[in-house]
């Protein structure tokens, strides 16, 4: 059976809600519904098992980024503000409430929570988490893409052991959406650094257990927990990068929901019984970045011949089975600002060796990095577009691997162009502000006014004045062509019809604590 759970929200009423002042009722580890579900599973109600594509890399959001590792990690270490992505509302988790100030936001910090280890959280430790971010002395193990949310926060100012004051240079329409995948950790953990994630201490629904990258992910049951008691007493992520291995484990009964079923597995998944196939759109978009600053791809001919050389059409329909949507624009049509008036980058080989011939590299190596298990089958697709590439005379040294080893040479800018995935958490451009902006673009691609275009976006609260901005930024982007543009990727998820309390969201972030296995 396939379900596709599809989430239609006004872009109107995305960002009024999203600016809105005290949160609303849903918090971080809040029952989802949904009841959905695997034939013959071993595994008692109390433990529940999947099997996911990729793992957190570690367990401290300051180190990981990726939609799926920020998942896990959240059970453990919860943010300040949550999405209520049935509204696109933002809504309380640990900042019970807050409101707008002349230079940023004010945000009223949750009485009575506690740490694992029984320390108050207070706003001394919302200060170090967000200060230990953008400090220059980390940059050498803080993720630059989470600086580069933060990169409106000069600084915060404590004003009493339950508030904190962002201040952000001004007055901000969406800052507060780019805090929904900072999970804050205690100020104790100063002097840990990048150690804090080898026994890391949240003050989430479940206590961390043991993390082995490329394997698996255990917590256990937070009986102090302030909010909704998590369901389940055991929650254990398998990792399982090979498809094949994934549809197996679900298949077998071995976990009772998996992520990125291959599309062209719905169909058998679908029709077995006691298992069942869930869709959901997600603002997520696939794409080829080129470190812009280096050669061959700080010449634009050679970026733009790029895009001409990759059918997106073709690997759409093949590899992702049409689901989702060929990219037409930086951002989906339901966020702020779409821009429905750009020139597509049309699948055309010559033109492509023709744009080679003028900036005078035809007949080029690059080296190129791929994923394997993370996106929808991304091994395949960054086979297809080697072979593309090859086809106009870029020839590639390829390196696809497990993505917890591939995203760290990302980060050290190991590969001169290279297969991502990007999904706008806060279902808001200016969540997307860490991938184009200059010093956190892993391809290294800078352009002043872009920077200042975010900044001006979010620092009105007219919405038809901010929808103009973003059009603008949107179109610069799009014609600066840092990536080669591919393709919005949906969610494709098979689930055993025993799992209980759990639906995929638009956003992606897989939340576990209130399901359960019937």
């Amino acid at each position: 059976m396939t379900r596709s759970i599809t989430s239609r929200l006004d872009r109107r009423t995305v960002l009024k809600t999203a600016v809105a002042g005290a949160g609303g009722a849903a918090i971080a580890g809040k029952t989802f519904s949904g009841s959905i579900a695997a034939p013959n599973v071993v595994q008692s109600s109390s433990k529940l098992v999947v099997g996911l594509s990729s793992d957190a890399v570690a367990i401290d959001t300051r180190q990981s980024q990726n939609t799926t590792g920020v998942s896990q990690i959240l059970h453990v270490l919860e943010p300040l503000v949550s999405l209520n992505t049935s509204t696109g509302a933002i809504e309380s988790a640990l900042a019970e409430s807050w409101e707008p100030t002349e230079n940023g936001w004010r945000l009223h910090i949750r009485q009575g929570v506690t740490f694992h280890d029984g320390q108050p959280l207070t706003a001394e430790d919302v200060k170090y988490t967000l200060d230990s971010i953008i400090d220059p002395a980390n940059v050498e193990w803080v993720q630059p893409t989470i600086r580069g949310k933060l990169g409106r926060l000069a600084g915060v100012e404590v004003e009493d052991e339950y508030t904190v004051a962002l201040d952000l240079g001004g007055q901000s329409r969406a800052f507060l959406a780019n805090l929904l995948a900072v999970g804050i950790i205690p100020a104790s953990a100063a002097s840990q650094g990048a150690d804090f994630a080898r026994e890391p201490i949240g003050t989430g629904p479940y206590r961390y257990v043991e993390f082995t990258s490329g394997e698996q992910f255990v917590i256990e049951r937070n009986g102090d927990y302030w909010g909704d008691a998590p369901v389940s007493d055991r929650i254990v992520f398998r990792i399982l990068a090979e498809n094949a291995t994934r549809v197996a484990a679900l298949e077998s009964g071995e976990v009772v929901m998996i992520d990125n079923l291959p599309p062209d597995q719905m169909d058998r998944i679908g029709g077995i019984d006691g298992l069942s196939v869930l869709t959901e759109t997600t603002s997520r978009f696939m794409h080829v970045q080129m470190i812009n600053d280096r050669p061959p791809f700080n010449d634009i001919r050679v970026r733009q011949a790029v895009n001409h050389a990759i059918d997106k059409e073709a690997i759409h329909q093949a590899l992702i089975g049409g689901l989702g949507a060929v990219q037409t624009a930086p951002w989906p049509s339901n966020m702020l600002g779409h821009n429905d008036e750009l020139t597509p980058f049309p699948y055309d080989p010559d033109l492509a060796r023709q744009l080679l011939d003028e900036a005078g590299v035809s007949d080029i190596t690059i080296s190129f990095g791929g994923p394997v298990g993370r996106y929808l089958n991304d091994r395949q697709v960054a086979e297809a577009i080697l072979t593309q590439l090859q086809d106009v005379g870029i020839n590639a040294e390829p390196d696809l691997r497990e993505f917890g080893s591939f995203f760290e040479n990302v980060f050290d800018r190991q590969y001169d162009a290279f297969l991502l995935g990007y999904a706008y958490g806060g279902l808001d451009p200016e969540s997307g502000r860490e991938f184009w902006s200059s010093g956190s673009s892993l391809a290294n691609y800078s352009n002043p006014e872009v920077d200042q275009l975010f900044n001006a976006g979010d620092s009105t609260t007219d919405l038809d004045e901010a929808a103009g901005i973003y059009r603008e930024l949107s179109g610069i982007i799009w014609n600066d062509v840092p990536y080669a543009w591919l393709y919005f990727q949906p969610t494709i998820v098979g689930v055993s019809d025993r799992l209980q309390g759990w639906a995929p969201q638009p956003d992606e972030f897989i939340k576990l604590a209130g399901a359960s296995v019937s």
